[in-house]
């Protein structure tokens, strides 16, 4: 990193005033913050510079004289480091010494004490690695073009694809194909045949009128509606020479494909939750948990008995729903794709002093934790730095529920300084969110209560609720 003397000096009152706040861990926006009461004409060169990296740490430890940093120059990649203000000595750290040195803020020194460290790496299996950080985000795609290309490069892995396309039938009418394709050299024929058909036809032609010829070279009618739909769903992208069966879709248009697939060609099959023999009465959520075995063999009865055959996927829902998918999964022998909580980038590598560190967490490269969740609404859910795609129009309404200085029915108390940044929390009142532990902490610290305001909002507090945890809140 080259500098001149002034770049050097400000670095220096930047460094100095992060230590001159003592002891403890400050989070990115404070070390902005701190950078920020240096002249802006300064700040610019910083900035611009090698050092503007540095400036997008995310996390800075304090232990004077020492200052720690986390720097992260791109998506998935971390370097650590930390600077002796007075002595002005840098060190390059390794992760695990970082982590010691962020340990020492609670325990001290750690006089060569052992502590528990896991790398979490090795207790998983073997995944394709992704290795530019454009994947990142795209695990799905990623794993569609690996699989695609073992599945191509090896014919006996073609099998299990012609048996796993010959099986879907429905009320005994096959779906995708019929006996005129036996086997996996004569289900690559007919798909360029397929293909060189369908680029003669014009990309709105209806199944119905090429459906005859289709089923003369061994193609049923589940392959799509139109001749668009076909070529580009079904049959693989140009890069693919025509060979590649997409069967692996493009998650991130998954949800959008669901609901246009149903509103044309799918129903809704709704299995009430019946306790038989054993109760009288609906139970509520939390206490359905001992009948779920039974459940799971209700709902794999009517689910055959309805589809004439098993699905090809089945997905769970919270910690109920996914018992039930896994053990509607495993009876049916069919796929089972989980609902699960977002991976964080900050588990990569992080500790609980006197527990135990893990120094290699979550691999951001990794497939599996980095798809996005179908519900991800990129219209809502967008980076606070994009101002123009913020909701503006509610924003009186919002002001008014806030800081109006009358209560009424919609909210109760008033918050009398505005310039008081807001913790906020919505959820549902029930113990298990535990709100009122919130709002004792909230309430016994002096300190907190001077620097913030606290917003909750947790329902209509005039309804008596029916729900059994609501009602012990």
């Amino acid at each position: 990193m080259n500098l001149d003397c002034k770049q050097e000096l400000t670095i220096l009152a930047l460094l100095s005033r992060i230590e001159a706040k003592g002891k403890g861990i400050l989070q990115h926006h404070q070390v902005i913050a701190e950078f920020e009461e240096i002249p802006e004409e300064n700040r610019q060169k910083l900035i611009d510079g090698a050092f503007g990296e540095v400036l997008r740490s995310h996390t800075a430890i304090v232990l004077p004289p020492w200052v720690a940093l986390a720097v992260r120059p791109r998506p998935g990649v971390w370097e650590y480091l930390r600077v002796n203000v007075h002595a002005l000595v840098v060190e390059e750290l390794q992760l695990l010494r970082f982590l010691r040195f962020k340990e020492e803020l609670v325990d001290g020194s750690s006089n060569g004490n052992f502590v528990l460290s896991w790398t979490l790496n090795h207790l998983l299996p073997p995944s394709p690695a992704q290795l530019f950080n454009k994947s990142i985000g795209n695990g799905v795609q990623f794993l569609n073009r690996h699989l695609s290309a073992q599945l191509f490069h090896d014919k006996e892995s073609l099998h299990p694809l012609l048996e796993f396309l010959r099986l879907h039938s429905y009320k005994g009418k096959a779906l995708m194909l019929n006996d005129r394709i036996q086997n996996p050299d004569s289900l690559q024929h007919v798909l360029r045949k397929a293909e060189e058909y369908l680029g003669t036809l014009p990309p709105e032609t209806p199944y119905s009128e090429f459906e005859h010829r289709f089923q003369e070279i061994g193609l049923e009618r589940g392959w799509g509606d139109t001749a668009e739909r076909v070529l580009e769903i079904c049959l693989g992208y140009p890069d693919t020479g025509g060979q590649v069966v997409y069967i692996l879709d493009q998650v991130r248009a998954l949800e959008n494909e669901m609901l246009h697939r149903i509103s044309n060609k799918a129903w809704i099959l709704s299995l009430a939750f019946s306790f038989r023999n054993y109760l009288a009465n609906v139970l509520r959520r939390f206490e359905v948990w001992p009948y779920l075995e039974t459940y799971t063999e209700d709902v794999a009865h009517e689910l055959t008995k309805e589809l004439q055959g098993k699905p090809d996927l089945i997905v769970g829902n919270y910690s109920d729903g996914n018992i039930v998918a896994s053990l509607l999964a495993h009876k049916l022998s069919v796929t089972q794709q989980g609902h699960v909580l977002d991976m964080y980038e900050s588990h990569t590598a992080f500790t609980l002093p006197g527990l135990y560190r893990v120094v290699h967490g979550i691999d951001v490269f990794d497939p599996k934790f980095n798809i996005v969740s179908p519900g991800a609404d990129q219209t809502i859910y967008f980076p606070y730095t994009e101002t123009s795609r913020r909701l503006t129009s509610f924003h009186p309404e919002i002001e008014e529920l806030l800081y109006s200085s009358v209560e009424n029915e919609e909210h109760i108390c008033v918050l009398k300084d505005r310039s008081k940044p807001i913790i906020f929390t919505m959820a549902r009142l029930d113990r298990v969110k535990n709100i009122t532990g919130l709002v004792e902490w909230y309430g016994k610290n002096a300190k907190l209560r001077e620097l913030v305001n606290r917003v909750v909002v947790a329902g209509d507090r005039r309804k008596e609720s029916k729900d059994l945890e609501e009602k012990l809140r």
